[in-house]
Protein backbone atom coordinates (compact mmCIF):
# COMPACT_ATOMS: atom_id res chain seq x y z
CA UNK A 1 0.00 0.00 0.00
CA UNK A 2 2.68 2.58 0.67
CA UNK A 3 4.95 1.45 -2.77
CA UNK A 4 1.45 2.87 -4.26
CA UNK A 5 1.55 5.87 -2.87
CA UNK A 6 5.08 6.53 -3.39
CA UNK A 7 4.17 5.79 -6.90
CA UNK A 8 1.55 8.22 -7.12
CA UNK A 9 3.80 10.77 -5.49
CA UNK A 10 6.53 10.02 -8.12
CA UNK A 11 4.28 10.60 -10.79
CA UNK A 12 2.71 13.61 -9.66
CA UNK A 13 6.31 14.96 -9.29
CA UNK A 14 7.05 14.27 -12.70
CA UNK A 15 4.07 15.80 -14.20
CA UNK A 16 4.90 19.04 -12.61
CA UNK A 17 8.47 18.64 -13.99
CA UNK A 18 6.71 17.65 -17.72
CA UNK A 19 4.34 20.98 -17.34
CA UNK A 20 7.04 22.88 -16.56
CA UNK A 21 8.95 21.64 -19.49
CA UNK A 22 6.05 22.24 -21.64
CA UNK A 23 5.98 25.81 -20.60
CA UNK A 24 9.31 26.10 -21.18
CA UNK A 25 8.70 24.54 -24.63
CA UNK A 26 6.40 27.07 -25.21
CA UNK A 27 8.59 30.01 -24.09
CA UNK A 28 10.87 28.88 -26.39
CA UNK A 29 8.65 28.50 -29.29
CA UNK A 30 7.47 32.16 -28.70
CA UNK A 31 11.09 33.28 -28.63
CA UNK A 32 11.54 31.78 -32.07
CA UNK A 33 8.80 33.36 -33.54
CA UNK A 34 10.03 36.51 -32.30
CA UNK A 35 13.42 35.62 -33.31
CA UNK A 36 11.59 34.67 -37.15
CA UNK A 37 9.77 37.59 -37.21
CA UNK A 38 13.20 39.76 -36.74
CA UNK A 39 15.37 37.79 -38.95
CA UNK A 40 12.28 38.52 -41.96
CA UNK A 41 12.60 42.30 -41.08
CA UNK A 42 16.23 42.13 -41.46
CA UNK A 43 15.56 39.98 -44.59
CA UNK A 44 13.43 42.96 -45.97
CA UNK A 45 15.72 45.67 -44.48
CA UNK A 46 18.51 44.33 -46.33
CA UNK A 47 16.78 43.76 -49.97
CA UNK A 48 15.66 46.93 -49.49
CA UNK A 49 19.14 48.26 -48.55
CA UNK A 50 20.37 45.90 -51.45
CA UNK A 51 17.78 47.76 -53.88
CA UNK A 52 18.99 51.10 -52.36
CA UNK A 53 22.63 50.25 -53.42
CA UNK A 54 21.64 48.79 -56.62
CA UNK A 55 19.75 51.72 -57.59
CA UNK A 56 22.27 53.71 -56.20
CA UNK A 57 25.22 52.21 -57.88
CA UNK A 58 22.86 52.30 -61.65
CA UNK A 59 22.73 56.12 -60.93
CA UNK A 60 26.30 56.79 -60.43
CA UNK A 61 27.24 54.52 -63.28
CA UNK A 62 25.36 56.56 -65.63
CA UNK A 63 26.28 59.92 -64.28
CA UNK A 64 29.98 58.75 -64.88
CA UNK A 65 28.80 57.76 -68.25
CA UNK A 66 27.43 60.98 -68.92
CA UNK A 67 30.36 62.78 -67.87
CA UNK A 68 32.76 60.40 -70.00
CA UNK A 69 30.58 60.96 -73.01
CA UNK A 70 30.70 64.36 -72.51
CA UNK A 71 34.33 64.87 -72.42
CA UNK A 72 35.16 61.87 -75.13
CA UNK A 73 32.33 63.90 -77.35
CA UNK A 74 34.43 67.58 -77.28
CA UNK A 75 37.83 65.32 -77.71
CA UNK A 76 36.67 63.81 -80.71
CA UNK A 77 35.29 66.80 -82.30
CA UNK A 78 38.30 68.23 -81.65
CA UNK A 79 39.66 65.36 -83.29
CA UNK A 80 37.14 65.93 -86.66
CA UNK A 81 38.26 69.85 -86.62
CA UNK A 82 42.13 68.81 -86.53
CA UNK A 83 42.13 65.74 -89.14
CA UNK A 84 39.26 67.02 -91.08
CA UNK A 85 39.22 70.93 -90.48
CA UNK A 86 40.38 71.71 -94.11
CA UNK A 87 37.57 69.27 -95.60
CA UNK A 88 34.53 71.79 -93.71
CA UNK A 89 36.63 74.31 -94.97
CA UNK A 90 36.39 73.32 -98.27
CA UNK A 91 32.87 72.57 -97.86
CA UNK A 92 31.85 76.04 -96.78
CA UNK A 93 33.72 77.43 -99.13
CA UNK A 94 31.87 75.26 -102.52
CA UNK A 95 28.76 76.48 -101.11
CA UNK A 96 30.50 80.13 -101.49
CA UNK A 97 31.78 79.79 -104.81
CA UNK A 98 28.00 78.27 -106.06
CA UNK A 99 26.24 81.21 -104.77
CA UNK A 100 28.92 83.36 -106.00
CA UNK A 101 28.85 82.13 -109.75
CA UNK A 102 24.56 82.18 -109.08
CA UNK A 103 24.47 85.58 -108.43
CA UNK A 104 27.63 86.51 -110.76
CA UNK A 105 29.01 89.35 -107.79
CA UNK A 106 32.62 87.60 -107.73
CA UNK A 107 35.18 88.01 -109.63
CA UNK A 108 37.54 84.98 -112.08
CA UNK A 109 40.21 86.06 -110.25
CA UNK A 110 38.68 85.79 -106.78
CA UNK A 111 37.25 82.56 -107.85
CA UNK A 112 40.54 80.90 -109.16
CA UNK A 113 42.40 81.94 -106.54
CA UNK A 114 39.48 80.20 -103.72
CA UNK A 115 39.30 77.32 -106.16
CA UNK A 116 43.25 77.16 -106.03
CA UNK A 117 43.92 77.42 -102.22
CA UNK A 118 41.15 74.69 -101.64
CA UNK A 119 43.24 72.52 -103.59
CA UNK A 120 46.14 73.41 -101.60
CA UNK A 121 44.48 73.06 -98.05
CA UNK A 122 42.88 70.15 -98.97
CA UNK A 123 45.44 67.12 -100.96
CA UNK A 124 42.94 63.80 -101.85
CA UNK A 125 39.89 65.82 -100.99
CA UNK A 126 37.41 65.28 -104.72
CA UNK A 127 35.97 68.29 -103.95
CA UNK A 128 38.84 70.45 -104.50
CA UNK A 129 39.75 69.90 -107.91
CA UNK A 130 35.96 70.05 -108.25
CA UNK A 131 35.88 73.73 -107.25
CA UNK A 132 38.77 74.32 -109.38
CA UNK A 133 37.29 72.96 -112.84
CA UNK A 134 33.86 74.82 -111.97
CA UNK A 135 36.29 78.30 -111.55
CA UNK A 136 37.87 77.06 -114.87
CA UNK A 137 34.76 76.48 -116.63
CA UNK A 138 32.96 79.81 -115.62
CA UNK A 139 36.07 81.74 -116.79
CA UNK A 140 35.68 79.02 -120.08
CA UNK A 141 39.62 78.08 -119.10
CA UNK A 142 39.00 74.63 -121.44
CA UNK A 143 42.50 73.53 -120.64
CA UNK A 144 42.41 73.66 -116.73
CA UNK A 145 39.07 72.75 -116.85
CA UNK A 146 39.28 69.67 -118.06
CA UNK A 147 42.91 68.36 -116.40
CA UNK A 148 40.77 69.61 -112.81
CA UNK A 149 37.58 67.44 -114.14
CA UNK A 150 40.05 64.53 -115.20
CA UNK A 151 41.28 64.97 -111.49
CA UNK A 152 38.11 65.07 -109.74
CA UNK A 153 37.02 61.96 -111.36
CA UNK A 154 40.15 60.14 -110.91
CA UNK A 155 39.82 61.27 -106.86
CA UNK A 156 35.99 60.68 -106.63
CA UNK A 157 34.34 59.77 -109.90
CA UNK A 158 30.99 59.02 -108.06
CA UNK A 159 30.60 62.48 -106.10
CA UNK A 160 32.20 64.39 -108.84
CA UNK A 161 29.75 62.84 -111.16
CA UNK A 162 26.82 63.80 -108.82
CA UNK A 163 28.12 67.52 -107.64
CA UNK A 164 28.41 68.68 -111.47
CA UNK A 165 25.22 67.13 -112.36
CA UNK A 166 23.56 69.07 -109.61
CA UNK A 167 25.83 72.30 -111.01
CA UNK A 168 24.15 72.53 -114.18
CA UNK A 169 21.02 71.69 -113.34
CA UNK A 170 21.38 74.77 -111.25
CA UNK A 171 22.90 76.88 -114.16
CA UNK A 172 19.87 75.58 -116.21
CA UNK A 173 22.15 73.40 -118.48
CA UNK A 174 19.50 70.45 -118.47
CA UNK A 175 21.12 68.51 -121.34
CA UNK A 176 24.32 68.38 -119.77
CA UNK A 177 22.14 67.70 -116.18
CA UNK A 178 20.49 64.69 -117.78
CA UNK A 179 24.11 63.53 -119.15
CA UNK A 180 25.67 63.38 -115.98
CA UNK A 181 22.66 61.53 -114.74
CA UNK A 182 22.70 58.92 -117.16
CA UNK A 183 26.49 58.49 -116.46
CA UNK A 184 25.79 58.63 -112.49
CA UNK A 185 22.67 55.73 -112.72
CA UNK A 186 25.33 53.61 -115.34
CA UNK A 187 27.66 53.10 -112.32
CA UNK A 188 24.93 52.42 -109.55
CA UNK A 189 24.68 48.27 -108.01
CA UNK A 190 21.35 48.39 -105.87
CA UNK A 191 23.06 46.04 -103.75
CA UNK A 192 25.65 48.21 -102.84
CA UNK A 193 24.66 52.11 -103.47
CA UNK A 194 27.03 55.09 -102.21
CA UNK A 195 25.28 57.31 -99.36
CA UNK A 196 25.17 60.12 -101.52
CA UNK A 197 22.58 58.15 -103.71
CA UNK A 198 19.96 59.78 -101.28
CA UNK A 199 20.86 62.97 -103.25
CA UNK A 200 20.26 61.97 -106.04
CA UNK A 201 16.91 60.69 -104.87
CA UNK A 202 16.43 63.70 -102.82
CA UNK A 203 16.58 65.82 -106.24
CA UNK A 204 14.31 63.85 -108.45
CA UNK A 205 11.70 63.71 -105.59
CA UNK A 206 11.60 67.03 -104.76
CA UNK A 207 10.91 68.11 -108.52
CA UNK A 208 14.06 70.11 -109.07
CA UNK A 209 15.28 68.31 -112.13
CA UNK A 210 12.53 68.00 -115.79
CA UNK A 211 10.30 65.42 -115.92
CA UNK A 212 12.58 62.85 -118.69
CA UNK A 213 15.33 62.75 -115.11
CA UNK A 214 12.11 61.40 -112.78
CA UNK A 215 11.45 59.11 -115.07
CA UNK A 216 14.98 57.34 -115.84
CA UNK A 217 15.32 57.48 -111.73
CA UNK A 218 11.73 55.55 -111.75
CA UNK A 219 13.14 52.89 -114.74
CA UNK A 220 15.85 52.20 -112.39
CA UNK A 221 14.28 52.38 -108.75
CA UNK A 222 11.60 49.33 -110.20
CA UNK A 223 14.15 47.07 -111.66
CA UNK A 224 16.23 47.52 -108.22
CA UNK A 225 13.20 46.87 -106.21
CA UNK A 226 12.41 44.01 -108.57
CA UNK A 227 15.66 42.59 -107.68
CA UNK A 228 16.00 43.26 -103.87
CA UNK A 229 12.90 41.69 -103.35
CA UNK A 230 13.13 38.47 -105.17
CA UNK A 231 14.30 36.40 -101.79
CA UNK A 232 12.84 36.64 -98.46
CA UNK A 233 16.50 37.90 -97.23
CA UNK A 234 16.32 41.47 -98.09
CA UNK A 235 12.82 41.56 -96.59
CA UNK A 236 13.08 39.36 -93.54
CA UNK A 237 16.52 41.85 -93.10
CA UNK A 238 14.38 44.99 -93.53
CA UNK A 239 11.63 43.29 -91.19
CA UNK A 240 14.12 43.15 -88.20
CA UNK A 241 15.43 46.78 -88.56
CA UNK A 242 12.14 48.30 -88.16
CA UNK A 243 11.00 45.89 -85.32
CA UNK A 244 14.74 47.30 -83.53
CA UNK A 245 14.28 50.96 -84.21
CA UNK A 246 10.66 51.20 -83.00
CA UNK A 247 11.53 48.50 -80.03
CA UNK A 248 14.35 51.31 -78.96
CA UNK A 249 12.67 54.28 -79.21
CA UNK A 250 9.87 53.15 -76.88
CA UNK A 251 11.57 51.05 -74.29
CA UNK A 252 9.78 50.48 -71.25
CA UNK A 253 11.64 51.86 -67.85
CA UNK A 254 12.22 49.71 -65.01
CA UNK A 255 10.33 49.74 -61.82
CA UNK A 256 7.74 51.99 -63.92
CA UNK A 257 5.28 49.68 -62.42
CA UNK A 258 6.46 48.28 -59.17
CA UNK A 259 3.49 46.96 -57.65
CA UNK A 260 2.19 45.64 -61.02
CA UNK A 261 5.69 43.45 -61.69
CA UNK A 262 5.32 42.38 -57.81
CA UNK A 263 1.51 41.63 -57.49
CA UNK A 264 0.61 40.52 -61.05
CA UNK A 265 0.65 36.76 -61.86
CA UNK A 266 0.80 37.09 -66.00
CA UNK A 267 3.41 40.33 -65.21
CA UNK A 268 5.56 39.25 -68.14
CA UNK A 269 2.40 39.32 -71.06
CA UNK A 270 1.22 42.33 -69.33
CA UNK A 271 5.14 43.49 -69.99
CA UNK A 272 5.34 42.54 -73.42
CA UNK A 273 1.81 44.22 -74.24
CA UNK A 274 2.90 48.03 -72.27
CA UNK A 275 6.39 47.73 -74.63
CA UNK A 276 4.27 46.85 -78.12
CA UNK A 277 2.15 49.56 -76.83
CA UNK A 278 4.95 52.03 -76.34
CA UNK A 279 6.14 50.71 -79.71
CA UNK A 280 2.83 51.63 -81.45
CA UNK A 281 3.13 54.80 -80.30
CA UNK A 282 6.52 55.63 -81.16
CA UNK A 283 5.37 54.26 -84.90
CA UNK A 284 2.45 56.42 -85.09
CA UNK A 285 3.93 59.37 -84.19
CA UNK A 286 7.03 58.57 -86.20
CA UNK A 287 4.95 58.56 -89.48
CA UNK A 288 2.39 61.51 -88.36
CA UNK A 289 5.77 63.32 -88.40
CA UNK A 290 6.83 62.48 -92.18
CA UNK A 291 3.59 62.92 -93.68
CA UNK A 292 2.32 66.04 -91.93
CA UNK A 293 5.60 67.65 -93.06
CA UNK A 294 5.60 67.45 -96.80
CA UNK A 295 8.18 69.17 -99.17
CA UNK A 296 7.61 72.86 -99.56
CA UNK A 297 7.34 72.71 -103.30
CA UNK A 298 6.70 76.68 -102.87
CA UNK A 299 10.33 77.29 -102.86
CA UNK A 300 12.10 78.60 -106.49
CA UNK A 301 14.10 75.75 -108.05
CA UNK A 302 17.37 77.38 -107.40
CA UNK A 303 16.56 77.99 -103.64
CA UNK A 304 15.62 73.87 -103.47
CA UNK A 305 18.92 72.80 -105.47
CA UNK A 306 20.96 75.10 -103.58
CA UNK A 307 19.49 73.14 -100.20
CA UNK A 308 20.55 70.01 -101.81
CA UNK A 309 24.14 71.30 -102.91
CA UNK A 310 24.76 72.22 -99.64
CA UNK A 311 23.42 68.91 -98.57
CA UNK A 312 26.51 67.50 -100.98
CA UNK A 313 28.79 69.92 -100.04
CA UNK A 314 28.77 69.47 -96.10
CA UNK A 315 27.85 66.18 -95.56
CA UNK A 316 31.22 64.21 -94.15
CA UNK A 317 33.42 62.59 -96.26
CA UNK A 318 34.01 58.60 -95.80
CA UNK A 319 37.43 59.19 -93.94
CA UNK A 320 35.57 60.90 -91.37
CA UNK A 321 32.81 58.03 -90.77
CA UNK A 322 34.55 56.19 -87.88
CA UNK A 323 35.12 59.23 -85.68
CA UNK A 324 31.81 60.47 -86.78
CA UNK A 325 30.59 57.49 -85.51
CA UNK A 326 32.21 57.34 -82.17
CA UNK A 327 30.38 61.15 -81.76
CA UNK A 328 27.26 59.61 -82.68
CA UNK A 329 27.40 57.13 -79.99
CA UNK A 330 28.18 59.93 -77.45
CA UNK A 331 25.63 62.28 -78.12
CA UNK A 332 23.04 59.52 -77.51
CA UNK A 333 24.76 58.84 -74.18
CA UNK A 334 24.05 62.22 -72.97
CA UNK A 335 21.12 62.62 -74.66
CA UNK A 336 19.83 59.44 -72.58
CA UNK A 337 20.96 60.72 -69.63
CA UNK A 338 24.10 58.29 -68.97
CA UNK A 339 22.04 54.99 -70.42
CA UNK A 340 24.81 53.50 -72.32
CA UNK A 341 22.52 50.12 -73.06
CA UNK A 342 19.58 52.65 -73.81
CA UNK A 343 21.94 54.70 -76.41
CA UNK A 344 23.67 51.48 -77.60
CA UNK A 345 20.46 50.45 -78.58
CA UNK A 346 19.26 53.17 -80.66
CA UNK A 347 22.76 53.38 -82.26
CA UNK A 348 22.29 49.81 -83.30
CA UNK A 349 19.04 50.49 -85.01
CA UNK A 350 21.03 53.41 -86.55
CA UNK A 351 24.21 51.93 -87.41
CA UNK A 352 23.63 51.02 -91.15
CA UNK A 353 23.61 54.68 -91.31
CA UNK A 354 27.04 55.24 -91.32
CA UNK A 355 27.56 51.90 -93.81
CA UNK A 356 29.32 53.49 -97.13
CA UNK A 357 27.95 51.26 -99.15
CA UNK A 358 24.39 49.51 -98.87
CA UNK A 359 21.34 47.98 -100.74
CA UNK A 360 18.50 50.14 -101.84
CA UNK A 361 16.07 49.09 -99.23
CA UNK A 362 19.03 50.13 -96.82
CA UNK A 363 18.90 53.35 -98.66
CA UNK A 364 15.26 54.29 -98.50
CA UNK A 365 15.37 53.09 -93.56
CA UNK A 366 18.38 55.13 -93.60
CA UNK A 367 16.15 57.92 -94.53
CA UNK A 368 13.72 57.21 -92.10
CA UNK A 369 15.66 56.18 -89.26
CA UNK A 370 17.77 59.38 -89.09
CA UNK A 371 16.82 61.87 -92.06
CA UNK A 372 19.85 63.95 -90.53
CA UNK A 373 22.63 61.75 -90.58
CA UNK A 374 21.44 60.32 -93.99
CA UNK A 375 21.28 63.47 -95.79
CA UNK A 376 17.74 63.21 -96.88
CA UNK A 377 14.33 65.81 -96.32
CA UNK A 378 10.97 64.24 -95.57
CA UNK A 379 9.89 63.85 -99.25
CA UNK A 380 12.16 61.67 -99.59
CA UNK A 381 10.88 59.88 -96.09
CA UNK A 382 7.66 59.44 -97.36
CA UNK A 383 9.09 57.35 -100.21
Amino acid sequence: MSQQVISYADLSVINHALSSISSDMSGVHSELGTLNFKQDQLESELTKLADFFADFAAADLRHKNLQLAETRQGNLKQDLQIKFGYYAEVRRMATGILQGVDVGVVSDDILRAAAEEAMIKAPGYWLAPALVALAAWVRNDKSTHEKALREALKRDDYKTTLFFMLVMRRLAKNDAALKWLERYFRHQNPHNLDREFIIILEAVTTGIFPPASRQLMMTHVKDWLAQLTQGDTFINKQKSQWSKFFEALGPLPDGKYPLLEKFSPNWKALENSLKEARTHDALNAHFKNIISSSADFSKGVKVQLDEILSLLATNFDDEELPLQEQVRLNQLIVQMDGDKAAAQAVMEAEKHVFDQQVDFLQLLANASFNPELSGASKATQAL
